[in-house]
């Protein structure tokens, strides 16, 4: 036996056991639909959300569980799929003959397929191809091992996978779920950087990404550097100690919004991860200190010639998405505590830096909460109105502000159909249009957040 396959396996082993407790997920299927009107997942910009599960979706997870606490483990298994699947976007295949059922979905640039027949449940995702054994990704594939809880790397035919197995009358709706989820993330992130970091592993099986046309590219890296570029000149004009609380509100908002409007991937992902963690790390270094590091680290972004910029930016289809749902009370008070942080910069007259710590809120918000599909398509809209020339040459253009000239007529009319849209799920949702101030940008984001407290999600 090779050290690798002593390591790793040539087969996964059996996956965590179903005695640990985890919370719910939100509580075939390969057809693209629109859901009263709004989309719930497929947004044009940000990163997937799994948040927003039909009311029929929810419905099978308890079918789901009923199913496997009567034995019934092959029924359980087909209504997981179904649970699973976003119809939305058609990210999940299943079939299902007798007690066997073959799957398939995708997460980013990977595929991850399995099934469940006899005695087994399995799911495989082809990782990278490693044709020469290396120490040092064993070493860190190895590392990896020791932080996952169901699934694991393995080592099958020179190909570095990561499997998921259990005994079927281990394999829970909770255990299945949380495992794939584990999986397809840990997947989806592993292939590039892997690539990125060691040139002796190369890629393996088919490429999931999808291309942008030439002409979305030539955008998509116009606005990179221009954002980057802009940002600092417009940090080079303040005071580094006097201003470094609002200098971080600039990079901050230059890391999220990118995040959000060019969705990166691979490297140019994992860079600006490190940047938001360079800010947010808990370490004795100055706010000043981390401001120079993520300065750094932004124009080394700027230097890469375009070719790594382009292996960054691509589109993509996924099953589970990065971040956890969360209610709508925690991203209200998140969006409240920050705005405090701008009174002092209204009181004295600095806009640039109040718009910076809005638009770094709205942002912000989409990158940590898995929010509400309403509450996704209002702070789209602010994200419009912070950017409408980017999202004018992306081929979107509502016309909610000319200049700084707010159109109220236009931004009302979008907030009245997205509450008229969701009240077919959440009936007693609602937003009062005519306490929104249109005075300036200030005024208009303040009282749109005050009435958007009160969105009510019950049903």
């Amino acid at each position: 036996m090779s050290i690798f396959k002593k390591f790793f396996g040539s087969n996964a082993e059996e996956g965590a056991s179903d005695t640990q407790t985890a919370s719910k997920p939100e509580t075939s299927t390969t057809t693209t639909t629109s859901i009263n009107g709004l989309q719930r997942s497929n947004f044009p910009f940000g990163r997937y959300t799994d948040r927003n599960k039909t009311n029929e979706q929810i419905a099978y997870w308890g079918d789901a569980v009923k199913a496997f606490d009567e034995k019934r483990y092959f029924d359980s298994f087909e209504i997981l799929m179904k649970y699973i699947g976003d119809p939305e976007i058609g990210n999940l295949k299943y079939s299902r003959n007798g007690d066997k059922i073959e799957f398939e979905f995708v997460q980013g640039s990977n595929v991850i397929s399995g099934h469940a027949e006899g005695d087994k449940f399995v799911a495989i995702s082809e990782i990278v191809l490693m044709e020469t054994p290396n120490v040092p990704v064993m070493r860190k594939l190895m590392s990896s091992n020791y932080s996952l809880k169901y699934s694991k790397f393995a080592l099958k035919d020179n190909i570095v996978c990561m499997k998921l197995s259990s005994k079927i009358e281990d394999a829970s709706p909770n255990k299945l779920y949380y495992g794939l989820r584990e999986m397809a993330r840990k997947a989806d992130r592993e292939d590039d950087l892997l690539i990125s970091e060691f040139g002796s592993v190369k890629e393996v099986g088919e490429d999931k990404t999808i291309p942008y046309s030439e002409e979305k590219m030539a955008v998509l890296l116009k606005y990179l550097d221009q954002w980057i570029r802009d940002t600092l000149e417009e940090v080079g004009k303040h005071d580094k100690d006097n201003f470094c609380g609002a200098i971080a509100f600039l990079l901050l908002r230059l890391s999220y919004r990118i995040d959000y409007l060019l969705k990166p991937q691979g490297q140019l992902m994992d860079r600006l991860e490190k940047i938001q963690h360079m800010f947010f790390a808990q370490n004795n270094e100055t706010t000043q200190q981390r401001n120079e590091k993520i300065i750094a680290e932004f124009n080394d972004i700027l230097n890469w010639d375009e070719a790594k910029k382009r292996e960054g930016l691509y589109e993509t289809i996924s099953t589970f998405a990065l971040i956890n749902p969360s209610d709508h009370k925690p991203v209200m008070d998140m969006m409240f505590d920050e705005m405090k942080k701008a009174d002092w910069y209204i009181n004295n007259n600095y806009p640039v830096f109040i718009k910076s710590i809005f638009e770094y809120s709205v942002a912000y918000a989409f990158f940590n909460y898995g929010m509400h599909y309403p509450t996704m398509h209002l702070w789209d809209m602010l994200m419009e109105i912070f950017n409408p020339d980017f999202y004018k040459e992306m081929g979107i253009d509502n016309q909610y502000i000319n200049g700084d000239q707010l159109n109220s007529a236009n931004i009302n009319k979008r907030i009245s159909y997205i509450i008229k849209e969701a009240k077919k799920e959440f009936p007693n949702i609602d937003l009062r249009v005519e306490n929104i101030n249109y005075g300036d940008l200030t005024q208009f984001y303040t009282s749109l957040m005050k009435e958007a407290d009160y969105l009510n999600y019950s049903k």
